[in-house]
């Protein structure tokens, strides 16, 4: 396996891993309303692109300085 390619796994597990973490952090009704995003929006819809996503990334972020 290539360097690039075991990097781009890597990653990719990465954002699987703080995607499952984003999703297990929310409310009952945040989690509604993200099937709901999600079966509207379909293939257009982009969890790590989500504000909610971001603005909790940036929380986890500042945990870990």
């Amino acid at each position: 396996m290539s360097k690039e390619t075991k990097e781009t796994k890597e990653s990719k597990e990465k954002e699987t891993e703080e995607e499952n973490e984003y999703i297990s952090s929310l409310s009952p009704l945040e989690k509604k309303t993200l099937e709901i995003a999600q079966s509207h929006l379909e293939s257009s819809f982009n969890l790590q692109k989500s504000i909610g996503f971001m603005k909790w990334k940036e929380v986890q972020n500042a945990l870990i300085k």
